[in-house]
């Protein structure tokens, strides 16, 4: 009886273990997922202040320069 106590324990435990580590996983996965929407997005404004620039003549540039 005490060695079938001692199984279901150990199993116990195993699961418990295999939940942590699939929660850290998910974790991560978001952590990653957060960070590649945050890359997107400075990439797509980085684009837009780009071409924002290029339709400008010569002294909007010089003033937009300034305050950017």
């Amino acid at each position: 009886m005490h060695t079938m106590g001692a199984s279901f324990v150990g199993k116990v435990r195993d699961v418990q273990k295999t939940a942590e580590a699939q929660m850290i996983g998910e974790e991560v996965a978001d952590m990653v997922e957060f960070k590649a929407q945050v890359n997107g997005n400075e990439t797509t404004e980085k684009a837009n202040r780009i071409q924002a620039w290029q339709g400008h003549l010569d002294w909007q540039l010089a003033d937009r320069f300034d305050r950017d």
